[in-house]
């Protein structure tokens, strides 16, 4: 709810500016003249460990999603160079991981296909080498208690790893080491679920 309310918030704003006519430059965005290409056909498989592993290290980032017009123009962060070049240098050090994992928001709207195939192509790096991802919901996936946002399906598409859970949260074993991964909605969630998660 907070998100939809910065939404409208963020037009007022705008609308505001234009009809007094003192809009200023404080941040600049570039957007593409056309929409990124898109990759349907793209699922980011999970690690699976089915013999002793050989590789004990794993990279973690979040917050890959882009920057919409509207945050632009009330001055969030654009952090696309930045996503580019970690994912770059993660791609090229994957020879000593044995997986990625994505700590939530991965993309703006996870109902969006645009947002998706932007996805696809910032992650292109990983995909090239092979390297396992592994995710973690967070609210721009699928928006608990939005159904017109609600992108858990889409979301549940591009990742294996959550194709067949009726949970939006797992674990998984590395070397020894169990790794929870757990649903970051508590806010927006219902009172069943959140204690349905704290119970698991």
């Amino acid at each position: 709810m907070n998100s939809i309310l910065l939404q409208v918030f963020g037009f007022l704003i705008l609308s505001v500016a234009l009809i007094i006519g003192t809009l200023q430059t404080h941040h600049t965005c570039t957007f593409p003249s056309s929409p990124y290409p898109p990759l349907p056909q793209t699922v980011y498989e999970e690690y699976t460990e089915t013999q002793p592993p050989t590789k004990t290290s794993f990279a973690i980032i979040a917050d890959l999603q882009r920057t919409y017009y509207w945050e632009c123009i009330i001055g969030r962060e654009v952090n696309l160079d930045a996503s580019s070049t970690l994912l770059n240098s993660i791609a090229r050090g994957s020879s000593a991981l044995a997986f990625l994992v994505i700590n939530g928001d991965a993309i703006f709207d996870g109902n969006s296909y645009l947002d998706w195939s932007y996805f696809d192509s910032i992650m292109t790096p990983i995909h090239s080498v092979s390297l396992p991802v592994l995710v973690t919901l967070g609210n721009h996936e699928y928006w608990p208690g939005l159904p017109f946002l609600n992108g858990l399906d889409k979301t549940k598409e591009k990742f294996q790893v959550l194709q067949n859970l009726k949970r939006t949260w797992y674990s998984k074993t590395f070397s020894g080491i169990g790794l929870i991964f757990l649903d970051g909605n508590y806010v927006m969630m219902s009172d069943r679920k959140l204690k349905e998660q704290v119970t698991w």
